[in-house]
């Protein structure tokens, strides 16, 4: 009987270890061999080179707005790369809007690993392009996050009063969004990337759409309605009865999205 305990213990403790040096590998899937925009229909597109603070070069897409629209940043999830998105962000690109298209560090084919602060950085990376480069007003930028990206959209609109925010199946934490996935660890304790959007939203000043899915099985809705009932005013949130975590698309995001961006437009006019 005491070998097992001292076996199970001995397991246990490995598992630990385990997901502690090897956590970054559940949390972050980016796939290489970004293509050309044309390959993937987006040929409005070009490849910018975007300087991060910390010294790396990140490939990106951009396409710049049409009669003075909104321009919006989009922050991508977990996995693949940008594009993998082109279905999802074609929509946009019709109704005018300008488009930067994000690729973290470590996604497709950008150098570097990717991490908390890594990611931030990249995402300061690409507001201050639009800011210094392009010269576009805080104002005319919008934040788009999907998932892992709605942390970078909530941290940089809780520092800088954006046009908006829209986010897509946000959670309140990585601890959380792993403490369900991982119920048996610590997970408390032993995360190193903890993306705290509860402790941020709140301190967030621009308008905040949030869309989730009440079938996510990955982040909750209970994620969103969280999120949204800390945000200040003005908010909404979208939940989608038969939408998941990773097909909201399909379900008329980008309807919700592009009726939220004429809204503000018109509140602007007076």
């Amino acid at each position: 009987m005491t070998k097992s305990i001292f076996l199970i213990a001995i397991i246990y403790l490995i598992l630990i270890a385990l997901f502690f040096y090897f956590q970054r590998l559940l949390m972050y899937f980016p796939s290489q061999n970004l293509p050309n925009p044309n390959q993937v229909q987006l040929s409005e597109m070009k490849v910018i080179q975007l300087q991060t603070s910390d010294g790396l070069t990140l490939y990106s897409w951009y396409h710049k707005a049409k009669h003075n629209r909104r321009t919006i940043v989009y922050f991508h999830g977990n996995g693949g790369n940008i594009a993998d998105r082109s279905i999802r962000v074609k929509p946009l690109l019709n109704a005018g809007m300008g488009l930067l298209m994000l690729n973290y560090r470590g996604y497709g084919d950008n150098e570097g690993k990717p991490s908390e602060k890594g990611l931030i950085k990249d995402a300061q990376s690409a507001l201050n392009f639009l800011l210094n480069k392009e010269n576009i007003e805080l104002e005319k930028i919008i934040l788009l996050g999907e998932s892992l990206g709605t942390a970078m959209a909530i941290k940089l609109a809780s520092e800088n009063l954006v046009g908006a925010v829209i986010l897509e199946s946000p959670f309140i934490s990585a601890t959380e969004v792993g403490r369900r996935a991982y119920p048996f660890l610590p997970v408390k304790l032993l995360i190193k990337d903890r993306y705290d959007n509860l402790s941020k939203i709140g301190r967030i000043k621009s308008p905040i759409l949030i869309i989730h899915g009440e079938r996510d099985m990955i982040v909750p809705a209970k994620h969103g309605r969280t999120l949204l009932k800390n945000a200040k005013q003005p908010k909404r949130g979208v939940f989608l009865s038969d939408a998941g975590h990773n097909d909201l698309f399909y379900h008329g995001t980008n309807d919700h999205i592009l009726n939220f961006i004429a809204e503000l437009d018109s509140e602007n006019q007076y």
